[in-house]
């Protein structure tokens, strides 16, 4: 055996005879509004609502906040061409437009956050006179297709993301009230980069997930700025912006973005109202 083997070994073994008993800990989501009515959720989310419980109520019922938002000047909300009885505002190539969600956790994180995103990109000229057809016309952003077929990848016209946290009603001592950029981590590689203004791309209608790294109390970011522990309450700030070079038609709505990640039972922060009541 190895000294770091055994380096291991002993600190395991303080750890456990020193340690208090430790709080349990599962898998938890959030989006804007009512994280148990959202639209895109699917078999492993519902799972989450119907066993994620505290004091008797399901935590994702009480999941609907004042501070929690979704703003865009892209245009007014429409039938979704991707997601049938789903409202969403289009982008369309060469165009610019900018997105916001603001999502408060439930609970106090013990792992790295997924930003999860789920949007509908269309070839801009798929338009039928019945529509776009996601069947017929998906595309990825920054790819850009000639009349005679040839496909050209062109990356600084994909959009770009930026995640803060900012503080909420029990947050970490000296939590500045302006919050901090938060820092991702690539896959694969598992690199560290400052979510401010980062590149990513998306696909037809899948789901793409960009790993946050769960910030420590006096850690310094890549921008010079102190994080501190998230708690429950806080809150996740995330900016999409399309540029006007973007070659696709985009669409997002309020329900477009999740955060999802290990939350610590006990930590649980409810709303004062069910925002899913059940007939």
């Amino acid at each position: 055996m190895n000294k770091l083997m055994k380096s291991i070994m002993i600190f395991a073994a303080v750890a456990l005879l020193s340690a208090p008993a430790f709080a349990g800990e599962r898998p938890e989501f959030d989006t804007v509004g009512c994280d148990a009515s959202n639209y895109f959720n699917d078999q492993v989310d519902q799972l989450v609502i119907d066993n994620n419980v505290d004091g008797g109520l399901l935590t994702n019922e009480y999941s609907s906040f004042f501070d929690e938002y979704f703003t865009q000047t892209a245009g007014q909300a429409k039938p979704d061409p991707c997601f049938p009885e789903y409202m969403s505002h289009l982008v369309d190539a060469w165009n610019s437009a900018e997105f916001t969600w603001q999502i408060v956790l439930q609970m106090k994180p013990d792992t790295d956050l997924d930003i999860n995103i789920r949007d509908c990109v269309l070839k801009m000229n798929s338009r039928t006179p019945f529509g776009e057809n996601p069947f017929e016309g998906a595309m990825q952003t920054g790819r850009y297709m000639m009349p005679w077929g040839q496909v050209f990848w062109l990356p600084e016209s994909n959009p770009r993301i930026t995640v803060r946290a900012l503080p909420g009603e029990y947050a970490t001592s000296g939590f500045p009230y302006e919050g901090f950029t938060l820092t991702g981590r690539t896959t694969p590689g598992l690199a560290d980069i400052l979510l401010q203004d980062q590149l990513y791309t998306s696909k037809g209608i899948w789901e793409e997930s960009i790993v946050v790294i769960m910030p420590e109390t006096g850690v310094v970011n890549p921008a010079g700025e102190t994080e501190y522990r998230l708690k429950q309450g806080d809150k996740i700030n995330i900016e999409v912006k399309v540029p006007g070079t973007n070659t696709v038609d985009m669409y997002y709505g309020q329900d477009n973005v999740a955060v999802k990640y290990v939350g610590i039972t006990g930590t649980e922060y409810l709303s004062s109202w069910n925002c899913n009541p059940q007939p």
